[in-house]
């Protein structure tokens, strides 16, 4: 094996992956620290720049450089700093897993340089813009055009917000009304001849696509792609994975599908039923089950895998497991992943847990509402730990690191900040944390 996948720092994403954030500048991943001198400069974007040039500049050979001599980028340190140390004294992973996925991911390769060729990329991440139909109440302006107008009201509205972001002003809140490059022609031109020149020099390589936003499936300019892709004999060896909250499964969008190799839909839910609907406000659970039913319909002519990536937080952690649970019983014809065939909903690990904003934490909980989550979890992992077409080792073990996690940290002086928050959105929305958390009566 390559020696850099057994490094203490190494991560493939800048060997085999392009980001394109919600403003048309570029990020070696979607976690990137990008306020470092070692990031891609402001002043690319993707409307003006050569991809191919980016793609060896001198800005990337560095950062490539720096994993290939063993050392941890400064770029890095949001990856890097989720490595944490669990109650028994034990390292552990929890986002910070990232990358010991992304460490594989360049396996289809044989060396490592500064300079990649094309061939390398694995995947390209899309971020078209902030354009959303929902206001989660985890989000900020900068992923859901929805809050902007409100932002201003929210963050001089409650200390817990102050503390985490910024009041906006007239011109930043008319900026984050137009973040958006997808709307751009110049955009997809560029973008095209991109992985026109990759396929030009390996027509069987396979990509992914990942979609994301704001809310991809409301995006009008990713048309002009699939269009291009198509017309060129390209579409064949794509994949599209879409970050979405599956409110929303445009007609015209499902056209295109039957062209490309497999739909990957990565669903956003943070709960089941009303839990869901009152964390990713307006969200409606009926809707979203109404649209995963027909895209099942649609896996008997088309190569769809599903699967839901909740992020555990304050909000969710006492009833996360009745979600889980829900998908395990939830029928859906999923193309093979990895060589194994699911026939119900996926989901991959269960230590995905919220950091930012601080608040939403589930560390900020107190101990009597931590332990009777454990107590969930635990019972939810024990009864699914030797049924291995439901529940594989390495889901039972983030299972275990998310209890870890719970416990590493006591950030219980947050949470008079998480309830002045929450009565705050509960107001504004007509909503009753009680109504998903009954646990926190006593304490509210």
């Amino acid at each position: 094996m390559n020696k850099f996948l057994q490094s203490s720092v190494f991560c493939s994403r800048p060997f085999t992956s392009l980001y394109i954030a919600t403003d048309g500048t570029f990020r070696f991943c979607c976690v990137e620290t990008h306020n470092s001198l070692e990031s891609i400069s402001l002043k690319n974007n993707i409307t003006n720049t050569d991809l191919c040039e980016l793609w060896n500049s001198s800005t990337y050979q560095n950062f490539r450089s720096k994993f290939l001599n063993d050392i941890q980028p400064d770029a890095c340190q949001n990856c890097f700093k989720l490595t944490q140390k669990s109650c028994d004294g034990k390292h552990y992973q929890s986002n910070g897993a990232r990358r010991f996925f992304d460490s594989q991911l360049g396996i289809n390769f044989q060396n490592y340089n500064p300079a990649m060729d094309l061939s390398s990329i694995t995947f390209i991440e899309l971020w078209f813009s902030n354009k959303c139909n929902l206001k989660c109440r985890m989000c900020n302006p900068k992923h859901t055009n929805q809050l902007v107008d409100d932002w201003n009201d929210i963050f001089q509205s409650n200390k817990g917000m102050q503390e985490l972001h910024s009041f906006l002003s007239d011109q930043e809140k008319e900026q984050l009304k137009k973040r958006s490059w997808d709307d751009d022609e110049k955009s997809w031109i560029n973008l095209s001849n991109f992985v026109k020149k990759i396929y030009d020099n390996n027509p069987d390589q396979i990509i992914t696509f990942v979609l994301s936003g704001g809310e991809p499936m409301i995006c009008e300019g990713m048309y002009k792609f699939f269009n291009f892709v198509i017309e060129h004999g390209i579409s064949k060896n794509i994949i599209l994975r879409y970050n979405t909250n599956l409110t929303v499964l445009p007609n015209k969008m499902l056209e295109y599908w039957k062209y490309f190799k497999v739909i990957n839909l990565s669903i956003s839910l943070d709960g089941y039923d009303h839990v869901n609907d009152y964390i990713r406000y307006p969200s409606k659970w009926n809707k979203i089950v109404s649209n995963i039913d027909y895209a099942n319909e649609l896996s008997n002519e088309i190569n769809i895998q599903a699967r839901i990536r909740p992020t555990v937080q304050a909000y969710n952690i006492l009833s996360i497991t009745e979600l889980y649970e829900w998908m395990l019983n939830k029928s859906f014809n999923n193309y093979p992943l990895n060589g194994k065939k699911y026939n119900h909903i996926i989901f991959s690990r269960l230590n995905d847990p919220l950091t930012s904003p601080e608040i939403f934490d589930i560390q900020v909980l107190p101990k009597k509402l931590k332990d009777i989550s454990t107590k969930r979890l635990l019972s939810f992992l024990e009864k699914n730990k030797n049924n291995n077409h439901v529940i594989d080792t390495n889901i039972y073990e983030s299972g275990i690191n998310l209890i870890k996690y719970l416990y590493s940290k006591d950030k219980t002086h947050l949470f008079a900040k998480f309830i002045e928050t929450t009565k705050y959105f509960d107001k504004k929305r007509n909503q009753n944390i009680l109504n998903i958390m009954p646990e926190l009566k006593e304490l509210y």
